[in-house]
């Protein structure tokens, strides 16, 4: 498939949404969408192409299921009948009611349980701005949009990974390891609601990929480019600015060649100095309180062991329980539902991500060796994953891992031989029998 076939294909599809819903917004932000997926796709392989349209047409299907399965279970089309995504919406026209146009002009705006995604919320209302030149907004059209930014960040993804292995692989063995990361069941659940984290985890990997990958953007415009990124990412959650700080430094040093004893001490002294400034600003606090808050808040959505690990105080030991059961997270008890699947949007879905995270549990094997390079994507990859298990441990932020994991996995699975992946996949496949069985027996005495 060509690019021309692919934007005419594209464009086929976000108009038919269009029609559908009788909106013509939606189809504005289908094309906005394709111009990112397209800048983003350049110089890739043909083929990936066709990868790249079954993925929006897969997304495309998810989401609807999900829109009208929702109308159906809470009669609006909002995650629990109206959470986080309805919120959103409603700050983005109050914003819009008030004149507020920039993120300079809300930081002084009370936005109450929106203040810590502000720059999520001006996003929000400038896509309501444009959809209202054409009809008006429906929550339909920043989702497809949404889809589009998690197809972009996969393609990146793609290219870090062929780019790290030096393109020596087949072709087939790249698209087979996008497909896994834009189809990962989780991401595209996150991606078809109006949640600010599938931006937020492009966000991330795009400072990742622009300081270890892109070679043609060097200097100042690197810097003038990060900044801009940072200052934005910053007011979609202030968190970001520490994660994409760490990102920056570790891949300047691990980009240094020969590094001496003396670049190594001057290197100490700097992180040192970095440790001892982010703890004036009260950082560790700040982690502390945000843990607590999180704890607190994804209580409501757990039950069972999920509970008494979070009962578990973070020191001495809870970080290493909540760092185990991050490779296992989200937890995939709802595989056990397999026959109630057709009762509930909710539960189907939840199926879904239980299948994905079982994938990702059979990988496991694969991400811990990558220990073994320590470079800046498995320092990334572990920032970025304590930063989910030990401080929010919410469903949504694990899309912030996946590009990086799925690098690491595809990386260490193409180079293992076929004899290690199945001894691999029966040692995972006796873990998982067993941990079901615990899980069953623990789940029996409790109740």
């Amino acid at each position: 498939m060509n690019e021309l076939t692919f934007i005419i294909l594209n464009l086929i599809i976000s108009s038919a949404v269009g029609v559908l819903f009788q909106n013509c917004g939606i189809f504005i932000c289908g094309i906005i969408g394709l111009v990112i997926v397209t800048i983003v796709i350049r110089k890739c392989d043909e083929r990936l192409y066709y990868a790249v349209f079954a993925a929006y047409i897969v997304s495309i299907i998810a989401m609807l299921i999900l829109y009208y399965g929702y109308i159906n279970e809470f009669g609006i089309p909002y995650y629990i009948g109206g959470s986080d995504d309805l919120m959103f919406e409603n700050k983005a026209k109050e914003l819009i009611e008030n004149n507020k146009y920039f993120i300079f002009q809300t930081i002084n705006y009370d936005m109450q349980s929106a203040n810590n995604s502000k720059a999520f919320v001006v996003l929000l209302s400038w896509i309501m701005r444009i959809c209202g030149i054409f009809g008006g907004y429906h929550t339909i059209a920043f989702r497809i949009l949404n889809i589009n930014i998690w197809i972009s960040t996969a393609i990146l993804a793609y290219k870090a990974l062929i780019d790290m292995t030096h393109n020596r692989y087949s072709a087939k063995k790249y698209i087979i390891s996008f497909l896994a990361l834009a189809l990962f069941p989780n991401a595209i659940y996150i991606s078809i609601h109006v949640f600010r984290d599938t931006i937020n985890s492009a966000i991330l990997f795009f400072i990742y990929y622009i300081w270890n990958h892109k070679d043609n953007i060097k200097g100042i415009p690197k810097v003038v480019i990060t900044l801009m990124v940072t200052y934005y990412a910053y007011w979609l959650r202030a968190e970001n600015i520490y994660l994409i700080g760490f990102i920056v430094i570790m891949s300047i040093i691990l980009s240094i060649k020969n590094l001496n004893n003396k670049s190594f001490f001057i290197l100490c002294i700097v992180s040192l100095f970095g440790i001892i400034f982010l703890n004036s600003m009260g950082i560790w606090d700040k982690v502390l309180r945000t843990t607590s808050f999180y704890s607190t808040y994804v209580f409501g959505d757990m039950d069972g062991l999920s509970i008494y690990l979070f009962k578990i105080p973070l020191v001495p030991y809870g970080w290493i329980l909540r760092i185990v059961a991050g490779l296992f997270s989200p937890i995939p008890t709802s595989i056990l539902k397999i026959l109630y699947i057709f009762d509930s949007v909710t539960v189907l879905f939840n199926f879904f991500i239980a299948v994905g995270v079982i994938f990702q549990i059979f990988m496991i094997p694969y991400t811990l060796r990558n220990i073994k390079y320590l470079d800046t994507l498995t320092f990334t990859f572990f920032i970025v994953f304590c930063s989910v298990v030990l401080v929010t441990f919410t469903f949504r932020h694990f899309i912030f891992i996946y590009p990086f994991l799925m690098i690491m996995i595809a990386r260490q699975f193409i180079e293992t031989k076929k004899k290690y992946k199945y001894l691999w996949f029966w040692i995972m496949f006796c873990l998982m029998v067993l941990l079901l069985s615990i899980y069953i027996l623990v789940r029996l005495i409790i109740t």
